[in-house]
């Protein structure tokens, strides 16, 4: 074959080649003459042995990523070649009495890890017990056979009490002297006296530690714990640092030390700033801090793509005069809930609040509709189909004293937001699944508990709505079988309709002072032995225990 003479590399296609064979193929420098002949001279030669990577030896790892289970890991031998061929499958096999047993389930060719959580039987793995495995890859072949590649090496596992491994650690710099350290831990420690010890290098060029208590750790995204270190607050200096600590579990003032965990070498940069501003200071390009409660800085009106994309400890945003919120500024920011300062003017982006689903979506009432991306409020639900508009609930009502009546419901998805309507429309919070109904006077009120959700422009659709009559008297409450009413704000026991031999009023009921015994309230009780009243009784009505004749104790 041929290549321009410019060219410094080609791909060469030959047929015939054999794999793990040694192969020459020889270079020339060939020009066409005027002759229209080639005419040149040889450069050389390579030799080479083409290998089939997929079929290689993987090298296995692993990493334990709860008190029972860890996550089993293999390297990429595919990388090592110009133009990768994967494996179809793995198939993962564990010593077992005496022999190896496969997985039922295999690994995907291009996976590079699998979690274990059992073993080939289903039985769960136990803390201390040495587990071995080895994995193989696997190539179809067109007539429904496979082709096995070699056998890993054995990997010996052994799983720790989860509270001595951490993992997947990473230090980030949060502010101009600061950093977060943050990690995750395959069982925490939950003690009040456990600590993680941090070890670094202080100012004096001395090796230094400190106690790093669960109370004083963030939690972060995806279950991982976050610290946030300040050099100048804890005499950290300010030269290349490798942060490692160890857990620590406290019994009866004994300490356990865990698994030394050592966080990637990191060195400060004097230059941070936690805005990242354009020269002219009207658009804010990248947000680097983690402050959960961010205010715009002044003479900000641009926030740009992506300036808090993926920040997780965001809460609230004071928008500060800002008027166009750009494309996937706040994507995936899973904890924001709350948005002050816009208004008509405001201009919000594509996917801007992508995946934002707990946040409160009210601060929209000022926005122009015309204004708003189609798409700015993407990825806020489980389930992107219209089932949820015809779902149906059930409700319980459980009466309150003297009037209100409490309503509950169930509803998974926690970013379904309620309308309730009864004479009007009211919007309930993210996350409430209940609703008080209250009326001043004696009265039948029906209510609609209506499912809402957001479309891509933030505007409310409503789905269909489940109705319930709810019957409601302020004057009367019935409990254990007391019947209680009130009048100018004290409450008389108006009927007992039980049967115990033992019964006790209450000094109050629903906040109000029960004073009054009322007329015949246990009259002919004949079962009544003993009744417990508070001190707050004033009254005793007419024959209220008449005709009680197994009435014998009165406190």
């Amino acid at each position: 074959m041929a290549g321009n003479g410019s060219d410094r590399e080609a791909i060469v296609s030959i047929a015939g080649l054999k794999l793990n064979k040694s192969h020459k193929v020889e270079i020339a420098a060939l020009r066409m003459n005027s002759a229209e002949t080639l005419e040149g001279s040889a450069l050389g030669s390579v030799k080479f042995t083409p290998a089939v990577m997929w079929s290689k030896a993987r090298t296995l790892s692993y990493q334990q990523v709860t008190g029972s289970s860890f996550l089993l890991k293999w390297n990429d031998m595919t990388k090592l070649a110009d133009y990768p061929i994967y494996p179809d499958y793995f198939v993962i096999e564990m010593y077992v009495g005496k022999k190896y047993v496969a997985y039922e389930d295999t690994a995907d060719g291009k996976d590079l890890s699998l979690e274990i959580a059992s073993t080939p039987a289903g039985a769960a793995l136990k803390v201390g017990t040495t587990y071995k495995l080895r994995i193989t890859p696997y190539k179809n072949n067109e007539d429904g056979t496979s082709t096995k590649g070699t056998v890993s090496k054995v990997l010996s596992v052994k799983l720790l009490d989860g509270w001595k491994v951490s993992y997947d650690l990473k230090v980030e710099q949060v502010d101009t002297d600061a950093v977060r350290l943050s990690w995750k831990a395959a069982a925490s420690l939950d003690d009040t006296d456990d600590y993680y010890l941090l070890y670094y290098q202080n100012t004096k060029k001395k090796t230094a530690s400190m106690k790093i208590y669960l109370k004083d750790c963030q939690e972060l995204e995806d279950g991982r714990l976050g610290y946030v270190l300040n050099y100048t607050a804890k005499g950290v200096r300010k030269v290349k640092q490798t942060f490692y600590m160890y857990p620590v579990q406290v019994v009866k003032k004994k300490t356990t030390k865990g698994s030394k965990a050592t966080f990637k070498a990191f060195t400060l940069d004097g230059e941070f700033q936690p805005f990242e501003l354009s020269e002219d200071g009207t658009t804010l390009l990248r947000y680097n801090g983690i402050d959960a409660n961010v205010t715009i800085p002044d003479g900000v009106t641009f926030i740009g793509e992506g300036a808090f994309e993926g920040n997780t400890s965001l809460r609230t945003v004071d928008l500060n005069g800002v008027i166009v919120i750009g494309d996937n500024a706040f994507a995936g920011c899973t904890g924001l809930t709350t948005v002050t300062g816009a208004g008509s003017q405001t201009v919000i982006g594509s996917k801007a609040f992508d995946g934002c689903r707990a946040l409160d979506m009210t601060f929209l009432e000022n926005v122009n509709t015309s204004n708003i991306a189609d798409d700015a409020f993407s990825g806020l639900y489980d389930d992107e189909s219209d089932v949820w508009k015809t779902k149906t609930y059930e409700v319980t009502q459980t009466a309150q004293p003297f009037g209100p009546v409490k309503l509950t419901w169930e509803e998974s998805d926690s970013c379904v937001t309620f309308m309730v309507r009864t004479d009007h429309g009211e919007l309930l919070g993210k996350g409430v699944r209940e609703y008080t109904v209250t009326a001043e006077t004696s009265c039948t009120v029906t209510v609609s508990i209506i499912p809402v959700r957001y479309d891509g422009k933030g505007r409310i659709v409503e789905g269909e709505a489940t109705e319930v009559t709810v019957e409601i008297n302020p004057d009367s409450y019935n409990e254990n079988d007391v019947v209680y009413t009130l009048s100018d704000g004290k409450v008389t026991v108006a009927k007992y309709n039980g049967t115990a031999s033992s019964v006790t009023i209450p000094e109050t009921v629903g906040g109000y002072t029960v004073t009054v015994i009322g007329a015949g309230a246990f009259q002919n009780d004949t079962t009544l032995v003993s009744i417990d009243l508070p001190d707050t009784i004033e009254v005793l009505g007419e024959s209220c225990f008449s005709g009680c004749t197994g009435l014998t104790t009165m406190n």
